[in-house]
């Protein structure tokens, strides 16, 4: 059956190819015409996208757009920061913002021609029923790793707010495992959202989500500043931690070199002195406690200084007899002053650091500009998957007032504008903080128990659980187009869709482990095929060579699209393969 357009409700000619006028030479009249049609066609009423066509503004459609694209995956940005260096992740970020908003052109192209607002129905318009299957099929499997990005932040944050509040360690209570959670969470707040019939309704948590994120931006910048390099978490003092006082200190004494014994970092500097962990607590320290200090490290000065005179005729060098790589803890204030004696009676071995050892704290320190290694592999993956909105563009554009291709188009540049700055601000900033010791999930390379970083973690957990809903939504409409197409809605259907999906998506949680292979995996399957690879053979079989020839710029501009979303999908795969096969050998070596 012919799509036809109207105009103000009545009915135009057919969009056969000699009428439908592309872009660079769209008229007016053509660029204010609905996509939709109205009224019935063949005795029968046609089902409108949206109740909501047509009434939202530019600006508000920006802010929808952002939402859309704003995801879990800015929590990767800065460890892919840190596989990349600053300029290679620039490049690439740079890179993957352009080609998603030609991607974005290149459907808008598309759905110009025949009218659909629909990314299955592109696929069904371009392909037939196989193409439609292919477009649901990719778009599930993205939501599904999106839902299940968002639901693992939920299990591995939300047990340390409770913690937090709580004001004990997990010792295994039911109410900080991360599996019991994610499962509550999806019953009690996800389950009851995801249930409603129109996702129109889910629309006023965007301004909410959003907020929350440029909360978790400023905190993270902040964070930069206000936190010194190398950081304590990353240094091999040994802690000595006295219950009774409800404290944690280090301790720092004066040698001529710097040389590590049994785990406590002995530096050069001036009269011993003593640094918290946390705050600068040494003037609350009793005047006892202080002197028992002094003793147990002028005893390690003493017995070390003897060792450097002994040294001093041989070759300088001193043999370890046990790994010093996992440092030695004292947990009473009795424990250092017999390690002292444990030195002493040589039952504790030492070695001199050298001086590239010595300088190990200064690299730490040291931004890279460019780093290539097989972790790179996850970089583009995760950029990609950072930047997919493309099965919302459409919707939104229903949504847009006065909707013209050129006004979405603007929508989109501005949007992916926007969320460029957010995402390379989070990414240099959080690489800057902690440098090779980014975590792949960056709140976990932050303390458990700032202040500011537990407010971070709720921001960040009520803007993702609020965002898993909205992305259920397509999943749904996916699943029903492929297998009750011409079924009416069914409230039992609804909710056993949205069931099966959050049970998959639990699962999925649950049993993998780390959110990088969530991020890369799916980021290297559906994300170039949603950017890349649909949107060019889409504008490849939808445009009538008539109008536009297989040899014509913007067809072999597409079809290079195409091919370079397959090419990256392939490499991003291998890569992704080989560093998981590569890791398995070495944990498997190690344990």
């Amino acid at each position: 059956m012919e799509l036809q357009k109207m105009t103000n409700g009545h009915h135009c000619s057919d969009l056969s190819p000699e009428k439908i006028i592309l872009e660079d030479g769209f008229e007016a009249a053509e660029e204010r015409e609905e996509f939709l049609p109205h009224g019935t066609e063949g005795g029968k009423k046609v089902v409108q996208f949206t109740d909501f066509e047509g009434k939202t503004s530019f600006g508000m459609s920006v802010f929808n757009l952002s939402n859309a694209i704003m995801g879990s995956g800015i929590l990767g940005l800065a460890y892919a920061m840190a596989n990349t260096g600053i300029v290679l992740f620039i490049i690439l970020l740079t890179c993957i913002a352009v080609l998603s908003a030609y991607s974005i052109h290149l459907l808008l192209r598309s759905a110009g021609v025949v009218g659909i607002r629909a990314y299955e129905q592109l696929g069904n318009r371009a392909f037939g029923t196989p193409g439609k299957v292919v477009a649901a099929l990719i778009i599930t499997m993205h939501n599904i790793g999106a839902m299940s990005s968002y639901l693992f932040i939920v299990k591995s944050e939300l047990p340390l707010v409770i913690q937090a509040f709580v004001g004990k360690e997990n010792t295994g209570e039911w109410y900080m495992n991360g599996n019991y959670l994610i499962i509550i969470v999806s019953i009690v707040v996800i389950l009851p959202l995801a249930l409603m019939r129109q996702i129109g309704y889910l629309g006023y948590t965007s301004g909410f989500s959003l907020s929350c994120m440029m909360f978790f931006l400023i905190s993270v910048i902040y964070k930069k500043f206000a936190s010194e390099c190398p950081l304590d978490s990353h240094s091999h003092n040994i802690t000595v931690t006295e219950a009774s006082m409800g404290m944690e200190f280090t301790t720092h004494s004066v040698l001529p070199t710097a040389v590590p014994t049994a785990g406590l970092m002995l530096t050069t500097g001036g009269p011993t002195e003593f640094t918290t962990v946390t705050d600068s607590l040494t003037t609350l320290l009793p005047t006892d406690v202080q002197n028992l200090m002094e003793n147990a490290t002028e005893s390690l000065y003493e017995l070390i200084n003897a060792t450097f005179t002994t040294m001093s005729s041989t070759d300088g060098h001193m043999e370890t007899t046990s790994d010093l790589t996992t440092p030695i803890i004292a947990t009473t204030l009795g424990d250092l002053q017999s390690l002292s004696t444990s030195v002493a009676d040589g039952e504790l071995p030492m070695r001199l650091i050298s001086d590239h050892e010595h300088s190990v704290a200064d690299e730490t320190c040291l931004a890279k500009m460019l780093t290539i290694n097989l972790q790179t592999a996850y970089a583009i993956p995760i950029l990609a998957f950072a930047f997919v909105c493309h099965p919302e563009v459409l919707p939104i554009y229903t949504e847009l007032r006065e909707p013209t291709k050129n006004r979405m188009q603007g929508v989109a540049n501005i949007s992916i504008a926007a969320m460029f700055l957010m995402y390379l601000l989070t990414a240099l900033f959080g690489y800057l903080t902690f440098y090779d010791h980014v975590e792949s999930e960056l709140l976990h390379a932050y303390s458990k128990t700032d202040t500011l970083i537990l407010c971070v973690r709720l921001a960040v957990l009520m803007a993702v659980t609020l965002t898993v809903p909205v992305v259920l939504f397509p999943i749904r409409r996916a699943l029903q187009q492929l297998l009750f197409p011409d079924k009416p809605f069914q409230w039992a259907r609804h909710i056993i869709i949205a069931l099966c999906v959050l049970i998959v998506v639990n699962i999925l949680v649950i049993f993998v482990p780390n959110i990088r292979d969530i991020f890369g995996f799916i980021g290297a399957t559906s994300a170039p095929s949603l950017i890349f690879i649909l949107p060019g053979i889409f504008y490849l079989r939808i445009i009538p060579e008539e109008q536009e020839p297989m040899k014509s710029k913007s067809k072999m501009g597409a079809a290079a699209f195409a091919a370079l979303g397959f090419i990256f999908m392939v490499m991003s795969i291998s890569f992704i393969i080989l560093d998981w096969v590569s890791g398995e050998k070495r944990s498997g070596g190690g344990h």
